[in-house]
This record gives structure tokens, sequence and C-alpha cells, in this order.
């Protein structure tokens, strides 16, 4: 696999973008302590294929992932009715604090609404660009194919089975298409039926079975229809 494609944007990856049932923020530094909690459920780890980090450990993960332009990723919040749309509630606070001639107070009104919502943590969703080049026998290039990998978890119990995962991968599907990739893909373990299914759902096709890995890969090669209700805002991180 090659880098992905020079020029992709990165405020992709610096959005607060809710909807109904779901809210997506940046993950941030604050994030981090619920998310390794989380990571070492050992049935998180299995339906994952993930080894558990310690703190430490996620901590530097987070800033690796933050300076990576190749994932794009995000922590999903449940959504909370009383503020209408989230995306709106962030862009108006962030407003308030603006200046005519400065952003920086702006942002960082920004960053503290996302923060002080990490109670309303719930899992995340991850993109992962990748350029996959197939070789001929004599090492000529056949194909090449630019693509993103597609990941969600919802952590919490109680949040499970209310849409908030079908939401977040309608939103990330679209973001990968708009970025440019020509198809998106997921890699389901064995015995995580829950995850086939909701993938089934959203027209993901059957690609192959790993046997060695124990895991299925299906792929989507066409975005969804867009919905309407989502609403995007910017996400600039502020100067220290």
């Amino acid at each position: 696999e090659k880098l992905i494609p020079a020029g992709i944007p990165k405020k992709a990856k610096r959005r607060v973008i809710s909807c109904d049932n779901v809210v997506l923020v940046p993950y941030l530094h604050e994030h981090v302590p619920r998310y390794n909690k989380w990571m070492q459920d050992p049935s998180i780890l299995s339906l994952t294929g993930s080894e558990p980090l310690s703190l430490e450990e996620e901590y530097d993960m987070c800033r690796q992932w933050k300076e990576d332009d190749e994932k794009i990723t995000y922590i999903l919040l449940s959504p909370n009715v009383d503020e209408g749309s989230d995306a709106q509630s962030a862009n108006a606070e962030a407003a308030d604090a603006k200046s005519p001639t400065t952003t920086d107070d702006g942002s960082s009104k920004t960053r503290q609404w996302v923060v002080d919502r990490l109670d309303r943590m719930v899992g995340d969703a991850n993109l992962f660009l990748s350029v996959c080049e197939e070789l001929g026998d004599r090492g000529e290039l056949v194909s090449s194919v630019f693509e993103a990998e597609l990941e969600v978890m919802v952590a919490e119990p109680s949040a499970r089975r209310g849409g908030i995962a079908t939401q977040a991968c309608r939103i990330l599907i679209g973001e990968a298409f708009g970025l440019g990739v020509e198809r998106v893909f997921v890699k389901i373990k064995d015995g995580n039926d829950g995850s086939r299914k909701l993938f089934e759902k959203l027209g993901f096709a059957l690609v192959r079975y790993v046997e060695c890995f124990g895991e299925t890969e299906m792929e989507l090669k066409a975005p969804l229809p867009t919905d309407p209700g989502v609403v995007f805002s910017d996400y600039i991180e502020p100067h220290t």
C-alpha cells in the first residue's frame, strides 16, 4: 500500500457533525481515559481485533492519530434533544466568542463545547485512508485504488440498537467518498453478527473471507444518499 494522494484537506478530520441520533466530535486528549477504559473490556477487544493499551500508550496513540492524515477518527456522543442541532450549538458558542480580528478565542470556545460533553461519549468511528496498488508479473502497475477502511464501535451497552452506529457509518461513508475514495471497506471478525447485519443493511457486498484472521471483508463502491438532517461545523484547534 502507498501513501494517500496529496492534498487531502485536514479539516475533514476536525469537525463536529450532528444529526438526530448521534454527534461526531474529534478525538481529544480529554476523551482518552474513558476510551482506554472501554478498550480493556475483553469482549470489545475480541470483536474489534484490538490489543489493550496502557493509559500512557493511549494518550500517545491519540496524539499520533491527530497528526496522521491517513486516519480520520471521531468520538461518538449521544445527542441532547434540548440543545437542538449540536453542530449549530457548537458554532453558536464559538461565534459568540469571536472578535473581528482573531479566531483564537472562538476556537477555544468550540473545543470547550466538546470537552463539556465527555459524559455523552458512547463509542468511536474511524476511517483509514490508503492506496492499494496491484503489480503485474514484471512489477508493472496494473491497478491503483484509493480506498478507506471503516470502523465503528458503540461501547456503551445502553446506547446500542438505537441507530447510532448506522448513522455514524452513513456520515463517514459520505466523508470518505467526498475525499475521492473509490471504495469503502470493512473487516468483520467472526462472531460479530451485529456488525455484519449492519453493513449488509447499508449495502456492503461480500469481498472475501480470510480464514487465517477469522474475518470477513465487505465493500461499498458508491456513496449513499445524502442525509439532509446532518449538520457540520468546522473544528479548529486553539493556538497554545
